[in-house]
């Protein structure tokens, strides 16, 4: 698919992501607008732009997928900018010293 479709289909549906080309998934333009629309279609973004909105957006870690959510390079840069995103990690990540240092 071409770029501007896909700009566009994410504006109007966000959820649109899901069905993106990765090279579309892995674009911050793209996956802002996208979670912009709907913000749950930030499980579908790629983790270097999941990590990207976490670090302006930490809360946005509950709706980044389960993978990206047991990523300590996700979580991190969530619960520093917002220590209740901890909330969100995984179970594994709840407990790791680091995560909670940051957290707090």
């Amino acid at each position: 698919a071409d770029r501007a479709v896909v700009l566009t289909a994410v504006k109007g549906n966000g959820r649109a992501l899901e069905a993106a080309a990765l090279e579309f998934r892995c674009d911050m333009e793209i996956v802002r607008l996208a979670v912009a629309s709907a913000p749950d279609a930030l499980r579908f973004a790629s983790r270097a732009c999941a990590t990207e909105v976490v670090k302006t957006d930490g809360m946005a870690l509950e709706h980044c997928s389960a993978q990206h959510k047991g990523d300590i390079d996700v979580v991190l840069p969530a619960v520093v900018q917002a220590g209740l995103a901890l909330e969100f990690a995984s179970d594994g990540l709840q407990d790791h010293p680091a995560v909670v240092t940051a957290a707090v």
